[in-house]
């Protein structure tokens, strides 16, 4: 990705922040920085909160997210 073209999150209004992290760039830069949001007490705090609250949405989409990566290198068949 390419940092100087992710647009300011604070930029966009919470509604649309889901399109935000489709965006390639915006995706590439929070898998960069999920470690140093981990290592904020408040933030890992918040975060784990966030995912408690929508455990239901975030297994069902980490467990479509995943499903993609492994059809990508042919690791199962269904």
């Amino acid at each position: 990705g390419d940092s100087a073209k992710v647009e300011d999150p604070n930029h966009r209004r919470d509604e649309s922040l889901f399109e935000y992290l489709k965006e390639n760039n915006s995706r590439q830069l929070l898998h960069i920085t999920y470690g140093f949001v981990l290592g904020d007490p408040s933030l890992k705090s918040e975060l784990y909160h966030t995912l408690e609250e929508n455990e239901e949405l975030y297994n069902g989409r980490l467990i479509s997210h995943i499903g993609r990566h492994l059809d990508l290198i042919k690791l199962y068949e269904e």
